[in-house]
């Protein structure tokens, strides 16, 4: 197996678990939310909710970042402010 093979699949999982804790993130706040939970419990739900979709949400776009980076060419970041307009 090559670096680039297990550089891509690191990737592409490290992407799949920041969609699914964003995914988890909203909905927990979605639901304490809608059934009104309140107090201490409630707080914790909302700001676990939030805590989830934002790590979720950072990791899914430096993964997105890494990867239009052009991982075979080494440890680059792409930068939406160089190169051609689309």
């Amino acid at each position: 197996m090559t670096d680039n093979k297990t550089s891509s699949r690191s990737l592409t999982r490290m992407t799949t678990v920041a969609i699914v804790c964003a995914v988890v993130g909203i909905v927990l706040v979605i639901v304490s939310t809608g059934f009104g939970w309140h107090g201490f419990g409630g707080g914790l739900a909302i700001g676990a909710g939030v805590g989830l979709a934002l790590f979720g949400m950072y990791y899914w776009g430096f993964g997105n970042g890494m990867r239009r980076g052009g991982a075979q060419n080494g440890p680059k970041l792409w930068r939406p402010s160089e190169g051609s307009a689309q």
